[in-house]
């Protein structure tokens, strides 16, 4: 992604965000020193390191990440990404990797593969279901093998599928929302058969 503007790397976005998020929950440095002294995160439990980790003199590792999102009540990915999702804002991963904010959080949530790109072949609908395999592990994996997700593909059987995915994506819905629907056509889904279920046993009770 090309762009003109000077935007800033992890370190210093993390810095900015545990500032703007104590004081968005109005808590002074003493009183997030106190959380993460409760939850016995030692190295940031005096005001003074909070104050460094702020103003960018202290370095922050993975466990102090972990803690203080903890302590302000967020995700570690908050601390790391901005608070937008914008499409055109940029946000700088490495000096070289500099990708739109929204791009950026579909890919922390993994959601999406960076770099951001329409899938060309079956290997990259692949590789694209494996990225979400391997970074959603909370979401129920597909019980199909390869062969047999291939097998429904060359069958035609998820072509309206992809054809609506695609016409979703180009509105601007993210992979979420479309998730999000199919599992609310389950519900529906769920729903007709419980109240099919009902209806015969009602039947059979009147007859």
């Amino acid at each position: 992604m090309e762009t003109g503007e000077q935007v800033t790397g992890p370190s210093e976005r993390v810095a900015r965000n545990v500032r703007e998020l104590r004081e968005l929950r109005r808590l002074t440095v003493r009183d997030l020193a106190a959380r993460l002294r409760e939850i016995d995160h030692q190295p940031l439990s005096h005001p003074s390191a909070v104050s460094k980790v702020e103003n960018g003199d202290r370095r922050v590792n993975a466990d102090d990440l972990v803690a203080l999102a903890v302590a302000l009540d967020v995700s570690p990915n908050r601390l790391l990404l901005d608070g937008g999702a914008s499409e055109s804002e940029p946000v700088q991963l490495t000096p070289a990797v500099v990708v739109p904010q929204a791009d950026a959080w579909r890919w922390v949530t993994g959601e999406q593969q960076l770099p951001q790109r329409e899938p060309k072949s079956f290997e990259d609908l692949v590789a694209e279901g494996d990225f979400i395999r391997t970074n959603r592990p909370h979401d129920p994996p597909s019980a199909l093998t390869t062969n047999q997700l291939r097998e429904h593909i060359e069958a035609g059987h998820l072509a309206a599928l992809r054809e609506g995915y695609t016409a979703a994506r180009d509105a601007g819905l993210t992979h979420s929302d479309a998730r999000d629907y199919l599992d609310l056509l389950r519900t529906f889904d769920d729903l007709a058969t419980w109240g099919e279920r009902q209806r015969t046993r009602t039947e059979r009770e009147d007859g």
